[in-house]
């Protein structure tokens, strides 16, 4: 069996497999979280690509964002249907009320080197209700997976998923991904400190 889930196999699932494997006499592995991350951390930086979709931007990337990209990833995400809800600002400290990993982190603080250009962005192209609506429509998005997955990690990177859409993306577009995603991370309830995960 293979899962995903920090917590471990729940313990009425992990009562059936052993059933199943007393009743026929078959060897059950439980593949999870940390022995498929190590496995993966095994395989050559060239195959990375390919399980994953694409590879991680550069600094280079990161550099090169441009408002073209900004403005695909910010049409995509206010197309989204919203339900109404007001829009409050962030407090400054939330990001360490999170027990974010290392990489997330990495990728939140490499995002926020091109928040300038996000925010230059919206300045010069994007009118005030629009913003309003990117801004509800990451909300929505975040309360939604909060709401089902308890590690910060994971619904992150769903958020990123979410603003860079779907499909396999260049670098520069996953760049672009990852800072509109740190801008918004610092100006739109999402991680808020009063509604933390766990």
């Amino acid at each position: 069996m293979v899962h995903n889930s920090i917590a471990g196999v729940p313990a009425p699932l992990l009562d059936h497999l052993l059933t199943l494997q007393q009743k026929h006499l078959k060897d059950c592995t439980i593949w999870g979280f940390e022995p498929i991350k190590r496995l993966v951390f095994q395989l050559d930086a060239d195959d990375l690509p390919d399980l994953f979709g694409c590879e991680a931007p550069t600094m280079a990337a990161y550099i090169g964002v441009s408002f073209a990209e900004i403005g695909a990833i910010v049409a995509a995400i206010a197309s989204t249907p919203l339900r109404a809800e007001a829009i409050h600002p962030v407090p400054a400290e939330k990001e360490s009320k999170f027990e974010f990993s290392d990489d997330s982190k990495l990728f939140l603080n490499l995002g926020r080197q091109r928040s300038d250009r996000v925010a230059a962005y919206f300045a010069e192209h994007v009118d005030p209700e629009k913003g309003d609506r990117i801004a509800a429509a990451f909300k929505q998005r975040y309360r939604e997976l909060a709401a089902v997955e308890p590690n910060p990690n994971f619904v992150l990177q769903d958020l990123h998923d979410f603003a860079a859409g779907i499909g396999n993306k260049s670098t520069s577009h996953d760049a672009a991904a990852w800072a509109v995603l740190s801008y918004l991370f610092e100006r739109c309830e999402i991680f808020t400190v009063e509604e933390s995960i766990a």
